[in-house]
């Protein structure tokens, strides 16, 4: 690339710096207007120097003369000043922060602003604006029927694993019982009982011991559309 000296040895004019810095503020701001993405240049007041259309979309704004001049604190007036001086006063090349916009008609919207700093001497941001309102609420739905989910394999898992020995104790407990009622229980017969229902308790804690200490959940068809924790016995 020909330095200023060989570009004027060359007979060709010369690109001064104030000059390659109209030229890149020119394309950031071209480069602005035609993005589909909500954006604002913002000087170093923490006023809007420039907005795309998809700005003023988002704000339901027709007019681009009641944004420019302003701040974003008067564009979302219902979120805290002081998020927008955390923004002002970030450091690093790009950011990502979240508020909750409470609108006129009592509804609220996600928003998240991407901070993208210039760097070197400049003091301007370019503000990147996306509501992920719906987007949260798929994810937070998302989250719930996984939760779900999981709770029905695990209480399936239980239910499979626990009934039958649960039953079995509660039959033995119950004969035993009914023999020791009308006097046909032997010692040998209630020991054997006894054995019994501690051996079938220490397979039930066992069986809870490693679904609590699982680091690996995998899953197992039990019935038709039910898929339930497996759990090795």
């Amino acid at each position: 690339m020909p330095t200023s000296e060989q570009s004027r040895s060359s007979g060709a004019p010369a690109v001064t710096i104030d000059e390659r810095i109209l030229k890149a503020k020119d394309q950031l701001e071209q480069m602005i207007d035609m993005n589909p993405e909500s954006m604002v240049l913002i000087d170093s007041d923490g006023r809007i120097v420039r907005a795309n259309r998809a700005f003023l979309q988002l704000l339901v704004i027709e007019n681009y003369g009641d944004v420019l001049g302003k701040t974003l604190n008067d564009m979302f007036p219902s979120i805290d000043s002081t998020f927008f001086k955390k923004i002002y006063q970030g450091e690093g090349g790009y950011e990502r922060r979240d508020a909750v916009e409470r609108r006129k008609s009592g509804d609220e919207r996600q928003l998240q602003f991407g901070v993208v700093r210039p760097g070197g001497n400049s003091e301007s941001l370019i503000i990147i604006v996306h509501d992920v309102t719906e987007e949260r609420k798929e994810a937070a739905l998302l989250e719930k029927s996984y939760k779900v989910e999981a709770v029905q394999a695990l209480m399936g898992a239980l239910m499979h694993h626990l009934n039958q020995p649960l039953t079995v104790l509660m039959v033995r407990a119950k004969m035993m019982s009914v023999a020791l009622e009308d006097g046909t229980a032997s010692t040998d017969d209630l020991k054997s009982t006894l054995a019994d229902i501690q051996d079938l308790s220490m397979k039930m804690a066992n069986m809870l011991r490693k679904v609590e200490e699982s680091d690996d959940f995998q899953t197992q068809e039990y019935l038709a559309g039910l898929d339930i924790l497996k759990i090795d016995d």
